[in-house]
Order: C-alpha cells, then sequence, then structure tokens
C-alpha cells in the first residue's frame, strides 16, 4: 500500500495523490460540503465517499471547530472490495459517529485499481539485463531460524558492545536505546536517548542507525521533531552517558520520509561511511547535486576530539558530469559516491567491501559494491536517471533539451551499474518488492561462510547470499522469513534476523530470529 500524510492546521499543507486532489475555495470554505459536527463521519466498509469528498468534510471539521489534524491515507487493491468501493474510502481508524478531538490522527483507507505490475514505465526506457536475479533461485538446504525475542516496535538497528558483552537495539519510532538480555530474553532499556526524538508512526522517525567505535563511543543518528537529521557522539567510558553527547551532524529536512540515514565504521582506517537518501525529492535532481547530502555516501575520518573531517576523493568536480544551474559553486569534501536513491542498511565488510543496498521506485532494486581500498574515483549509480540500468525520462525544466541528452549521454558513459539488481515482479517465492542491505558473515561456527554477504526481499522474505565472484557469482536462497527490516550480526559474527510482524505499521510489533547457517 502506498501511505500518504497530510496536516491539517486550520488549513491544509501541500498534499497530494496521484488519483485526485484536495480542493478548497479561496474563501476557505471546502466545495459543497456544508457545515458538520465534530463526529466521524460515516467511513468503514459503506464506500460512501470519494477521498476528495472524506478530506474536505474532515477539513471542514477541522475550520469549524478550530482543531488540528493529522491526516494519513492508504491505498488498497480494489479487487479486496466491492466493485461499488473503487476510488471510494473504505475504512478509517476512528469508530463511525466518535467525538474528533484536538490533534487526532485520521486515517483513510481508500480502495484504488492497480494495473499488473510493469516493469518499463514509458515507452522510451530501456533496460540492460546484465546483472539481473533470475525469478527462481537454487536453495541452498539446511539454514534454521530460531526465534529469540518479540519486541514491541519494528527493530532498525542492532549493534554488538563487545567489551560490555551487550547487543545494542534501537526501534522505529522509540526514544530509548535498549540492550538484550540474554538471561531473561527481553529488551531492557539503557537510556533515554532525548525527548525531542520523532516518534509518530507515520515517518521514518525514531532513532535509526546507531554505531559502536572501538567500543568506546557511540554514534546515534536520529530524526527529531524539528525536522532535522542528526548524528550525536556518546562516551560509553563515562559513569552518565546522556551528558557526554556531542553533536557530530545536524541538517534541517523538509519530508518526514528522508530515505536513509545510515553509518558504518572502518576501524582499520578510522573513517566513517555516511549515507543519506534522496529525501523524496527525485524531481529536483538532488541526488546528482554536489552541494547536497541527499542521495549519496559521505566519507569522513573520524576523531572523538574533532568529530568528523570530510576526507575528499582525488577526483575533480568535472566527475559530477554537470553541475546545474541552481547548483552552488562549491561542492560538498565529504562526497564519496553519488546517485542513490534509498541505500538502505549499506555494510562494510572485513575484507574491505562497501554493500550498498538501494530500493527502487517502481521497477528495480539494486545491490551495488565499491572495494574502499581500490576506490580513487567518484563513483555515480545513476538516480534518478536510471533505476537499476533502466532508463528513466526525467524532465527537467532547467535544461534545454541539447543539454539533457548532452548530460544522459555523459552519465552513460560514468555510471557505475549494480552489481546485482532484480525486477518489482511475481516469483514463485511471491513478489518481488524492496532490497533489504544486510550483513557479512563474521561468526566462527561455519568457516565457508567467512564475509558472505546475506540480503532479502522485504516482500518474499527471501533471504540471499553470493558465492563467487563478479560476474559469474551465483544468488543462492537460504530460507524465507517475513518483512524482513535488518539483517545485523550478534556478538559472535552470527546473524540475526529482524522483522516486523505487522507489515502496515512502522511501530510496531516485531520479533528479532537467530539464523543458524548449513
Amino acid at each position: 500500500m502506498v501511505k500518504k500524510l497530510c496536516i491539517l492546521l486550520l488549513f491544509v499543507l501541500s498534499c497530494g495523490s496521484s488519483s485526485s486532489n484536495l480542493v478548497i475555495n479561496e474563501n476557505n470554505e471546502s466545495n459543497n460540503v456544508s457545515k458538520v459536527s465534530r463526529l466521524s463521519p460515516v467511513f468503514n466498509g459503506e464506500c460512501e465517499y470519494s477521498l476528495e469528498e472524506a478530506l474536505n468534510l474532515i477539513y471542514t471539521i477541522g475550520i469549524d471547530n478550530e482543531l488540528k489534524l493529522k491526516i494519513n491515507w492508504v491505498e488498497a487493491d480494489s479487487k479486496d472490495f466491492d466493485e461499488k468501493c473503487l476510488n471510494k474510502v473504505v475504512g478509517s481508524n476512528l469508530p463511525q459517529g466518535s467525538l474528533i478531538e484536538n490533534n487526532s490522527k485520521v486515517e483513510l483507507v481508500v480502495a484504488v485499481y492497480r494495473d499488473p505490475p510493469q516493469l518499463i514505465s514509458d515507452e522510451n526506457a530501456s533496460l540492460s539485463e546484465e546483472g539481473m536475479l533470475p525469478e527462481i533461485l537454487d536453495v541452498y538446504e539446511g539454514a534454521e531460524l530460531v526465534e529469540l525475542i518479540k519486541t514491541e516496535a519494528v527493530v532498525t538497528d542492532i549493534e554488538p558492545l563487545k567489551s560490555f558483552n551487550q547487543l545494542l537495539v534501537v526501534m522505529q519510532s522509540k526514544e530509548f536505546i535498549y540492550f538484550y538480555n540474554n538471561d531473561t530474553n527481553t529488551l531492557e532499556p539503557l537510556f533515554r536517548f532525548t525527548n525531542n526524538i520523532d516518534t509518530e508512526p507515520s515517518t521514518e522517525g525514531g532513532i535509526v542507525k546507531i554505531q559502536v567505535i572501538d567500543d568506546d563511543y557511540l554514534l546515534v543518528a536520529y530524526h527529531n521533531k524539528n525536522m532535522e537529521l542528526i548524528i550525536k557522539q556518546f562516551n560509553l567510558l563515562e559513569n552518565n552517558i546522556e551528558e557526554s553527547a556531542k553533536t557530530l551532524y545536524r541538517e534541517k529536512i523538509f519530508d518526514s520520509v528522508h530515505h536513509c540515514l545510515d553509518m558504518e565504521y572502518d576501524s582499520k582506517n578510522n573513517i566513517l561511511y555516511f549515507c543519506r537518501g534522496d529525501s523524496t525529492m527525485q524531481i529536483d535532481l538532488i541526488a546528482q547535486q554536489a552541494h547536497l547530502y541527499d542521495g549519496k555516501i559521505h566519507r569522513f575520518a573520524f576523531s572523538s576530539v574533532n568529530g568528523l573531517v570530510p576526507l575528499p576523493i582525488s577526483s575533480d568536480r568535472q566527475d559530477f558530469v554537470k553541475v546545474f544551474p541552481n547548483t552552488y559553486p562549491e561542492k560538498l569534501e565529504s562526497i564519496y559516491a553519488i546517485g542513490l536513491r534509498n541505500p538502505f542498511q549499506i555494510h562494510l565488510s572485513d575484507d574491505g567491501v562497501l554493500y550498498i543496498p538501494d530500493v527502487g521506485e517502481k521497477n528495480i532494486e539494486e545491490l551495488n559494491v565499491i572495494k574502499v581500498d581500490e576506490k580513487t574515483n567518484l563513483v555515480n549509480f545513476g538516480w534518478p536517471f536510471f533505476e537499476g540500468t533502466l532508463k528513466k525520462d526525467i524532465n527537467q525544466d532547467e535544461m534545454t533539451p541539447s543539454e539533457y541528452d548532452e548530460y544522459i549521454n555523459n552519465l552513460i558513459s560514468t555510471q557505475t551499474k549494480p552489481y546485482l539488481q532484480y525486477r518489482h515482479e511475481d516469483t514463485p517465492a511471491g513478489y518481488r518488492c524492496a532490497i533489504i542491505g544486510g550483513t557479512t558473515y563474521k561468526g566462527q561456527e561455519s568457516n565457508a561462510w567467512k564475509n558472505k554477504y546475506l540480503f532479502a526481499d522485504y516482500c518474499t522474505g527471501e533471504i540471499m547470499t553470493l558465492f563467487g565472484e563478479y560476474p559469474n557469482f551465483r544468488v543462492l536462497n537460504l530460507i524465507q522469513l517475513s518483512y524482513i527490516t535488518a539483517i545485523k550480526n550478534d556478538l559472535d559474527g552470527e546473524i540475526l534476523i529482524a522483522t516486523a510482524i505487522d507489515p502496515g505499521s512502522k511501530d510496531g510489533p516485531g520479533k528479532i530470529y537467530a539464523l543458524k547457517l548449513p
């Protein structure tokens, strides 16, 4: 389902759906809607209102009663409802006739027609078969899953803290850092991080990533209530961890869905790799612009005293192919790779391979790879002009047609193609929809699995691994597990899998499993 978000604060901020838009008169009265009371309209199961009509009703309730409301709506496949419900609201979180209070959340479900999934989104698109995952994967027999714990929310990260013999855990829309108590099989709060964390389940809020550095420092990346992405450093050796906080990175964002805030630390070279998604702003081409953090991998030298110091790559500005007219003269010295959409759960292996999964938009999921010891020039993965190797038609008013063609030709000649890619499509394992980045095996129970990379697809639950070297590697399916949100290592380097029990809820519950490899 596709989720939409709208904030109503005595007026409606810009918020739309691909199927309809909210229409409001200039005199702040909604079209064709008379005054209504604060009672929730009849939304559940009656299929009486279109989305536009339902939003206008809620808008009027807010205006007439001076209420601040937050509205979400999701699109459900109309094949699951009566024919009369097409493009109608079929459900709500509020009981019919209930009183709508100030600061209420109103969630609607609208039934829409969904075309069968198509690979090519426009007639000019083209796709290379290079690195394409087959529909049917060979199965590597013998893997087992052991359920460890049920969590009250979806787990976003698990990080070993070896000197303390603890596993640190953070969850979606939660403001606590927890540790896993192996004796009681429970998660217990280590400390409350901050009361300014965005804990709304409709956002990518909460603590999204933690990174332990040499068992001395803890870096915490989070999304706060002021629409900022922040990384803070904590000294784990201090008696009061909270009071040791130091802000390393702070950036204002303009959408609650930021598409990734992630970190990986290279302990051998004291380098922090830090990724940012495109904040859903593909039309602005920010993933290709040199002055913005969005849609890129950044590289910093880490120092507990100096914080994050940018590490420029050896290539010059020409590697950015073309600077758009609205790009500032300077570029960020920390930029290491560009052209990414949603690089969810990056991972640096012990042998120096940076794995960068990139969640696609409508057509292609991709896995990108950088060997950090060999890389000297800027890498461009192509988004938003390419989704995997699928060429997309992005209209850019700031360029003439000839400038656009020149840009695309230059990009094609310099783009780093995916190490592996796969389509959004039905397979015998189910419908593949979103790549979930993973980790490499670092345990001692099986030397045959050393440094093997494991990743998954969110919808099919296929847990996959790579055997061999590019381009002649094989992808094998180990086991299936629904709605995987993270693949991490435990204290011994063995594999942990976090899942969501309810795929429609970002704030839980979830589970953590141990994966026993054959």
